[in-house]
């Protein structure tokens, strides 16, 4: 939904995990867990408060960064873990420059009707983030909410930092580690697109496509919002030379991977369209991805591999 007005209605006080979710990774899934588990325990509903965009395309759009999934993928990976509701709020110029004691009074208490409320240990709100957990304990003692606050997941993919973050993931698919991204994702990564043209999907510019290189992957259909019939391919990811294109070609399996890219593709949202060619694997359930037709592509590790 696009906004929460009369989302509190039911009478029911809510569990409410919040978060931008991109990705939806191990350790956003803990934290709606741990929502999900007081709303269990305490007869609430579940509830997961995400938002439409990025915020860093509102307040810092020239340093946004392309993201692991779009509204529709994020909204459908969260809707798998369970819980009663998701709630979606628009992020724009007044989301922005709304105090932090405003969000939580008009948003998490008016209309969410929130009885706990789970947060990552570093979550920040409001206006120049002028909002944290700190602020949110002293307002749920007086509006009578509890807060939950989650420490980071931690794993040991990589060096240094072994904390799971969308940043890190980022940093990852962007540097061609698809094989690292996916053990902190849970899954693989994987993008969506529309075939523009016979074999030839347009992913949107705000999406994240590994670097230039040669990559495992699998291609499927999407209907009804859910990617279908998975089919192996090769993934040969390019840019072209005047380094405003991505291009991914999608060679079935056995077959070659074609040239490098010289460029990254994990810069910033403003970046140009993204284009995919794919060749179908011989096993593939149809022979041609036809013009309209909404696909998924998943990168599973690198041939180098």
């Amino acid at each position: 939904m696009d906004e929460t007005a009369a989302v509190g209605s039911t009478g029911i006080r809510a569990a409410v995990a919040i978060g931008n979710f991109d990705g939806v990774h191990s350790g956003h899934r803990t934290l709606v867990e741990r929502a999900r588990a007081a709303a269990e325990g305490a007869g609430l509903r579940s509830v997961v408060l995400t938002f439409d965009r990025h915020p860093a395309t509102v307040v810092r759009p020239s340093s946004a960064p392309r993201l692991l999934t779009g509204l529709a993928h994020k909204l459908e990976l969260l809707e798998e873990l369970g819980v009663d509701e998701v709630v979606v709020l628009r992020f724009d110029a007044l989301r922005a420059g709304e105090l932090a004691e405003d969000f939580v009074r008009d948003v998490l208490v008016g209309d969410l009707a929130a009885q706990v409320v789970v947060v990552g240990e570093s979550f920040r709100f409001g206006h120049r983030q002028g909002g944290d957990v700190e602020l949110l304990r002293a307002l749920g003692a007086e509006l009578d909410f509890v807060v939950d606050s989650v420490a980071l997941v931690a794993d040991d993919v990589g060096e240094g930092d072994d904390i799971v973050s969308s940043s890190r993931i980022r940093g990852l698919v962007s540097r061609g580690r698809v094989g690292e991204a996916a053990r902190l994702l849970g899954r693989p990564h994987e993008v969506r697109g529309t075939c523009v043209a016979a074999n030839e999907v347009e992913v949107d510019a705000g999406l994240l496509l590994p670097t230039g290189g040669g990559y495992r992957g699998e291609v499927a259909l999407v209907g009804d919002g859910k990617a279908r019939l998975w089919s192996p391919a090769t993934l040969d990811v390019a840019v072209d030379v005047a380094g405003d294109l991505d291009l991914v070609t999608l060679a079935g399996a056995g077959a070659g991977a074609g040239a490098g890219a010289g460029a990254s593709a994990g810069g910033s949202a403003s970046a140009g369209v993204n284009r995919v060619h794919v060749a179908l694997d011989q096993s593939a359930p149809v022979a041609m991805l036809e013009q309209g037709t909404d696909v998924a592509l998943r990168f599973t590790g690198s041939t180098d591999q």
